[in-house]
C-alpha cells in the first residue's frame, strides 16, 4: 500500500543519489574543495543508512514520528547543501576560489583552527553558515559579485567568521546573558519610592528592554565585537559605513536579529583604546557618524534596551572571553599604520594588513587608493 511517507522516502532517496553524482562531477584539481566533499559525501552514505533502516517500517504507525523526523531531517540537509553549498562546488568561479583561499588563510593566522575547509558562493550578500551535520569545519561563505571592489565592507568578513566563534563557545553567549540580567536587575533596585502605577510602568519598561536582547541579538552584536577585537579602526569604519551607506534609521529597533545601528557602531567605539580614539581620522569619523545619527530621534525603549553602560560592559564582557577562550587570537590595539607603510614594498599582503593599509591610504591618500588597491590586490594572501 502507498503512503506519503513511502512516497516522500523515495523521493529523498532519489534525491540523495542525484547529488552524489553531482558531487562526483566537482573539480578538485590542486586539492580543491577536497575535505568539503568528502566530508558531504560521508554523511550523504550516513543518510543512505539511514533509509534503508526506517524503510521497513515506513508504514508501521509505531514509527510514524520516527520516520517523519528522520525523513524531515535528511530533506533539510539536502536544500542546505543546494542552497548554500552546491553552486559553488559545481562550477566555482575564479574569483570565488581566490576568495575562499583568502578566507582559509584569514581564518588560520586567526587561529579558528577548527575550519578545515570552506566552499564560497556568490549570492549578493556577505554571510556566513558555519555549520552543517553538527560541524563547524566546513562552512559555507556567500559573497557578493566584486566583494574586494567594496573595500569598507571587507572587515565584514571578520563578522561573519564571528558567528563560527560563537557557535564554537557557548561561554560567551552565557556571559553575554548575565551581564543584560545584571543589568536590568541593578536597575530594578535602584527604583526609589513611587507610586505603584509608575513603578508597574518602570519594571515593564526594563521587561522589554531586556527581552529585546534576545540570543540572536546577542550574537549579532558579539560578531560586530569579534571584528573589532580583530580589525580595530578599520572595523569602526566599516560599522560606519554599514550605518550610513544605506541611510538607515540609525535608532530603529524593529528587527528581531540586529541592534539598532547606533547600539552597534557605539559598542565599537566604546572598545577602542585610548590610541585608536584618539587617532585623527577615526576620531573625524566618528565625529560625523555622529552628526548624521542626531538627525534621528532615539526612542526611550532605545534608552531604555542600548544604555552606553549595557554596551560598555558587553563589550569588555566580550573581550574578556576572547582573551580567555581563544589567547591566541590576534587583537588590534594600534590605531591605523603610517601611510608609508601601505607604500612600502613587498612581495605578500595579507587580507588583515590590507585591510589596516587601505584604510590609513583611504584617510590620508586617497587619490592613489586606486592605484594602491591594485597593486595590493595582486599580491594579497
Amino acid at each position: 500500500m502507498n503512503s506519503y511517507r513511502a512516497l516522500k522516502a523515495k523521493e529523498v532517496e532519489l534525491a540523495l543519489v542525484a547529488l552524489q553524482e553531482r558531487l562526483e562531477q566537482c573539480p578538485r584539481a590542486n586539492g580543491q574543495h577536497v575535505i568539503v566533499l568528502e566530508r558531504l559525501e560521508a554523511l550523504l552514505a550516513a543518510f543512505a543508512k539511514e533509509l534503508l533502516i526506517i524503510q521497513p517500517v515506513v508504514h508501521d504507525p509505531a514509527f510514524r514520528s520516527l520516520v517523519d523526523y528522520r525523513l524531515n531531517g535528511i530533506s533539510i540537509f539536502l536544500f542546505i547543501v543546494e542552497s548554500q553549498y552546491l553552486r559553488g562546488l559545481v562550477t566555482p568561479s575564479s574569483e570565488e576560489l581566490f576568495l575562499r583561499s583568502l578566507f582559509l588563510n584569514c581564518a588560520k593566522r586567526l587561529r579558528l583552527d577548527w575550519i578545515e575547509d570552506m566552499a564560497v558562493q556568490g549570492s549578493g550578500e556577505l554571510a556566513i553558515y558555519p555549520e552543517l551535520g553538527g560541524s563547524l569545519a566546513i562552512p559555507a561563505f556567500h559573497v557578493p559579485t566584486g566583494l574586494l571592489d567594496s573595500f569598507l565592507s571587507l572587515p565584514g568578513v571578520y563578522h561573519e567568521f564571528g558567528h563560527s566563534v560563537f557557535a564554537r563557545f557557548p561561554s560567551i553567549l552565557a556571559a553575554m546573558q548575565q551581564v543584560v540580567r545584571t543589568h536590568f536587575q541593578d536597575l530594578v533596585q535602584q527604583l526609589g519610592p513611587m507610586q505603584p502605577a509608575l513603578r508597574d510602568a518602570q519594571l515593564k519598561r526594563f521587561e522589554l528592554a531586556e527581552e529585546f536582547w534576545t540570543d540572536r541579538c546577542l550574537e549579532e552584536l558579539f560578531c560586530d565585537l569579534f571584528a573589532q577585537y580583530v580589525g580595530g579602526c578599520a572595523n569602526v569604519v566599516s560599522m560606519i559605513d554599514l550605518s550610513m551607506a544605506k541611510g538607515r534609521p540609525t535608532y530603529e529597533m524593529d528587527s528581531a536579529d540586529y541592534p539598532p545601528d547606533a547600539a552597534r557602531v557605539r559598542v565599537c567605539a566604546l572598545s577602542l583604546t585610548t590610541a585608536q580614539a584618539t587617532e585623527a581620522s577615526t576620531k573625524h569619523l566618528l565625529a560625523e557618524w555622529e552628526e548624521y545619527a542626531q538627525q534621528f530621534s532615539d526612542s526611550q525603549f532605545y534608552r531604555d534596551s542600548c544604555g552606553e553602560n549595557l554596551l560598555k560592559q558587553l563589550g569588555q564582557t566580550v573581550f574578556a572571553g576572547l582573551a580567555s577562550e581563544m589567547p591566541n587570537l590576534p587583537k588590534n590595539e594600534a590605531p591605523p599604520p603610517d601611510v608609508k607603510v601601505a607604500f612600502t614594498p613587498a612581495q605578500t599582503l595579507t587580507f588583515e594588513d590590507a585591510i589596516q593599509q587601505g584604510c590609513a591610504v583611504l584617510a590620508w591618500n586617497r587619490d592613489n587608493f586606486e592605484s594602491w588597491w591594485q597593486d595590493a590586490h595582486a599580491r594579497l594572501v
